[in-house]
């Protein structure tokens, strides 16, 4: 009868041997972030083979879940997730491969500040624990445009002899205060700035 010795080294625990008739071994659930070893030799009766070259494998955390992207405001991008592991020593951020943060375990929540307006990132998330980070989870996002938004107005259209009353209104992503002008207005137009982010705009 040809049997297996199949020996498991690395990890938190002992190396461990198993004996076996098949040629493949289900090695259980092994504790992530660590690299594991295998290796094997073949026994007949009293003989005994010299051991297999040994193999290496990685463990890995398991990586976030449901990592969401929004921007903020026009020079910042939040990122949100579920931690599901429970092994990981942290989480890393990846933007366009470089590292910007480290979070501690359990953190589910990353916002990178200071980015120009109007530009594409990539940002990849890991688990990570010791060494060994799990794989990816890679999402994109573009900064919104730092520059005030005013309503459209569309054509209008009035009769001759007739006065023409325009609101105008407008946003600004960083909240900043915004004011209405009108440089060189002609005699039968005038503008009044509500200091609102409205105004009005008359023509007569």
């Amino acid at each position: 009868l040809l049997e297996y010795d199949v020996e498991v080294t690395g990890g938190p625990t002992p190396p461990t041997v198993e004996t076996l008739v098949e040629t493949s071994a289900n090695l259980g659930l092994l504790e992530p972030g660590f690299v594991y070893a295998w290796r094997v030799r073949t026994r007949s009766g009293d003989e005994t083979s010299g051991w297999s070259q040994s193999r290496e494998f990685a463990v890995r955390t398991i990586p976030p879940s449901g990592v969401s992207v929004e921007a903020v405001g026009c020079t910042s991008i939040a990122l949100t997730w579920a931690d599901l592991s429970g092994y990981e020593d942290g989480y890393r951020v990846y933007r366009d491969d470089l590292l910007v943060a480290e979070l501690p375990p359990g953190a589910g929540r990353f916002e990178d500040s200071g980015l120009p307006e109007q530009v594409n990132v990539r940002f990849d998330v890991v688990s990570h624990r010791n060494t060994i980070e799990s794989d990816a989870v890679t999402v994109t996002a573009t900064t919104a445009s730092c520059s005030p938004l005013l309503a459209p107005i569309g054509n209008r259209e009035v009769d001759e002899g007739e006065d023409l009353v325009i609101t105008v209104s407008a946003t600004d992503p960083n909240n900043d205060p915004l004011s209405f002008s009108v440089p060189d207005p002609p005699a039968f137009a005038t503008l009044v700035d509500h200091q609102d982010g409205t105004g009005t705009l008359s023509l007569s």
